[in-house]
């Protein structure tokens, strides 16, 4: 049950307990000792920590890797991603030696599909100016492509054992519940006062590794967003927001940034043999370097272009004009289109697709934009894998071509 009130009476409270009412504590103050709190934090992990492949064979690789996967991603999902890239590119030299399409190729499916490019990018790095061999300093990891401050914290600590705090969402999470603290976590005063405290735990440990993945793990495992199991917690009688009896009150966040509705028109070209028209995009932006169907993004008027269920006059326009930019005809009619939507973290995207079939002089002659970067060819239905495309772009071809091997491919 949550309590929406920060005050708890005195008939509730417990011998000696401390009342407790919108608590704002230090930028650096905890409720107890630090270094009791790292112990306590410390033997709690040591018997409920996950058995993640990440925590086996822990070398600079593979933390940094972990890592960059584990960025805005769950844990069920990197793990089979974690397995697969390891066993394809044992070591950074391995990777760094790939090509950029083999690494995406990989990556698809995962998201945030910079980090993929940027995690190529360091292994070249790495391997290039390194001699091979990760940096062992926060200042030397975060000169990596794609390693910033969370990041170079992590491999710094987990891999070399250094005393930096890694703070993620379940740090800021369970720390303001620990402080009951009601400073917004999405200000810099709410990110220097947790990076204070989880500094003050991991610099109270000769151990700080294991502190900061038990910081993680308690946030992951108990101090979850919703229905915190306080009763595991190794923290229960130290905590201010358990102690008031509204965990849930806790973090605040000053603002929740706005959702973006963008429709897309899209065109799945077809030659007679059933290949399909690919074109990678330029490497900036939206999945940036990933393949997928000609597409642009058609103004909309309404203002919400996911929740418009008509096909609009401004998409019939952009279908045509993703054919005629490129060398082709536009059909007098066009087919029924096929409508899929989809949700990412701070976009609502709805995609108008329609499918063309392409006579063999067409198809041989179709070239992509010349746009200096754009690149494009045919693939059969089975290859797409080989390249990088995004869930959204597999989850459009399904809808209209049917799961591959459907006979509704024309």
């Amino acid at each position: 049950m949550t309590h929406r009130s920060r005050t708890k009476s005195s008939a509730g409270a417990a011998p000696g307990a401390p009342l407790v009412a919108k608590t704002t504590m230090g930028a650096s103050t905890l409720p107890d000792d630090a270094a009791l709190l790292a112990a306590q934090l410390s033997r709690w992990f040591a018997g409920a920590a996950r058995d993640l492949p990440w925590r086996h064979d822990r070398t600079p690789y593979r933390v940094w890797l972990s890592e960059v996967m584990l960025q805005q991603t769950r844990v069920a999902v990197v793990v089979d991603y974690f397995a697969r890239f390891t066993a394809r590119f044992p070591d950074v030299g391995a990777l760094a030696a790939a090509s950029e399409d083999d690494v995406l190729g990989l990556w698809s499916g995962l998201g945030y599909y910079s980090r993929g490019r940027n995690l190529h990018k360091a292994a070249r790095v790495v391997v290039d100016e390194h001699g091979g061999r990760f940096p062992s300093t926060r200042d030397g990891l975060r000169a990596l492509p794609g390693v910033g401050d969370y990041t170079s914290a992590a491999i710094a600590s987990l891999a070399f054992g250094e005393s930096a705090a890694v703070v993620d969402g379940n740090v800021h999470r369970v720390l303001m519940r620990l402080c009951a603290d009601d400073t917004a976590i999405d200000t810099p005063a709410g990110q220097r006062a947790t990076t204070a405290r989880a500094t003050a735990l991991v610099t109270a440990t000769s151990s700080p590794a294991t502190v900061n993945e038990g910081l993680m793990e308690l946030g992951a495992l108990v101090c979850a967003p919703r229905a915190p199991s306080c009763g595991a917690c190794p923290w229960r009688r130290s905590c201010r927001a358990h102690d008031a009896g509204a965990p849930e009150d806790y973090p605040v966040k000053a603002r929740r940034p706005a959702r973006r509705a963008l429709r897309v028109a899209a065109v799945v070209l077809v030659d007679e043999a059933g290949h399909l028209w690919l074109e990678r995009r330029a490497s900036r932006g939206l999945f940036g370097g990933l393949w997928e169907p000609p597409g642009t993004v058609v103004p909309d008027d309404a203002g919400d272009a996911a929740a418009t269920a008509a096909t609009t006059e401004a998409t019939t326009e952009a279908w045509r004009g993703l054919l005629v930019a490129r060398g082709l005809t536009a059909p007098s009619t066009w087919p029924p289109a096929v409508v899929v939507q989809r949700t990412l973290t701070h976009r609502d995207l709805r995609f108008d697709v329609v499918v063309v079939p392409l006579p063999a002089d067409a198809a041989r002659a179709l070239r992509p934009l010349d746009s200096g970067e754009l690149d494009g060819r045919w693939l059969a239905r089975g290859a797409l894998g080989a390249v990088g495309t995004s869930t959204a772009v597999r989850a459009v071809l399904e809808a209209a071509l049917g799961p591959p091997g459907s006979p509704r491919l024309l």
